[in-house]
């Protein structure tokens, strides 16, 4: 027992579950704020979408208790509906790679159904697909819609 919180093994697994909840909840916040705040209207729409449904399924899952539900698949799935509408919309790389990321976070809920996927096994392949990669794709979109505004020359009035 360390510090009295039992095993090494599982304050490690205590650990990673607190950093993964709430550390990357924190990262997500200044991504989505970021693209919010200096991102094109994709980068916000996407950037808004994406950190609403993050607090939207924290919530759940905290309240619920009993994992993953199909409130979750819900929201993962009307956030499927905006990604692929945004891509549409606007032709970007980093727009279709976000609706193709989201949709193998949807597809993941379905197979982890039928396949019996460890808990930990499905929290890595959804908490990476349907978040950590966006956030990135996000990120670079708006780092880019940055340097572009830079680029351009400033016209006199």
């Amino acid at each position: 027992m360390i510090l009295g919180f039992g095993p090494p093994d599982r304050m490690l697994a205590y650990y990673l579950w607190v950093f993964w909840v709430y550390g990357v909840l924190g990262l997500a916040t200044v991504i989505c704020a970021a693209a919010c705040l200096w991102g094109s209207r994709p980068e916000r729409i996407c950037g808004a979408t994406l950190w609403i449904a993050w607090v939207l399924s924290l919530v759940i899952e905290l309240l619920d208790g009993k994992g993953i539900g199909n409130i979750i698949v819900l929201i993962d799935s009307v956030c499927l509906v905006i990604f692929v509408a945004v891509s549409l919309k606007w032709r970007h790389i980093w727009t279709l790679l976000v609706a193709a990321s989201q949709l193998d976070d949807v597809m993941s809920h379905f197979t982890a159904k039928m396949l019996n996927y460890s808990l930990w096994s499905y929290a890595m392949v959804t908490g990476l697909w349907g978040g950590q990669f966006i956030m990135l794709c996000l990120l670079i979109a708006t780092l880019n819609h940055r340097r572009r505004l830079k680029r351009q020359p400033v016209l006199p009035a």
